[in-house]
């Protein structure tokens, strides 16, 4: 066997073996564990927000058909419960706005947290009575009120999870 060959076959090996054992190179390992540690870093509240948007993934597909009303009506659930822990926490923004506007700021996030609550429930009625058209078009508001909060109080460095 030539000595290429055997050079070749052995950083093969290595390659192949750091692979197998969760040993990246240097520059992509590090990235991965930048990439983790900022991961690690999101606060209490961007881990409900993650939660509810997660839902609104699954609810956009279970509330076309009335069979997955059950799944949606546990998907609201789920939502509302989250919702109402985040609206009593402070959005990490809220450090970043002036002290004289910050207590209008957090006026102005528990009250589109309330209203999109009150959406969540007005949906879940529109569920009860069995009218998913309905509940299709207030998921549409949903969304609406999803984005629009997002543009108010998520910071713009964070991105969001699709």
């Amino acid at each position: 066997m030539s000595h290429r060959l055997m050079i070749g076959k052995s950083l093969l090996a290595i390659a192949v073996s750091a692979i197998l054992t969760g040993a990246a190179a240097p520059t992509v390992g590090a990235a991965a564990a930048k990439g983790a540690e900022e991961k690690v870093k999101k606060g209490p509240m961007a881990e409900h927000m993650e939660t509810i948007d997660d839902a609104m993934g699954k609810l956009r597909r279970t509330i076309r058909k009335a069979e997955l009303n059950t799944e949606s009506l546990k998907l609201l659930q789920e939502m509302q419960q989250e919702a109402v822990v985040c609206k009593g926490m402070v959005p990490p923004m809220a450090a970043k706005v002036p002290e004289a506007q910050r207590q209008q700021f957090l006026a102005n996030f528990r009250k589109d947290m309330d209203k999109f609550v009150i959406a969540l429930s007005n949906m879940e009625i529109a569920i009860l009575d069995g009218d998913n058209a309905k509940a299709q078009d207030v998921y549409k508001t949903l969304k609406t009120m999803e984005d629009e909060g997002h543009d108010k109080y998520k910071e713009q460095d964070e991105t969001p999870k699709k």
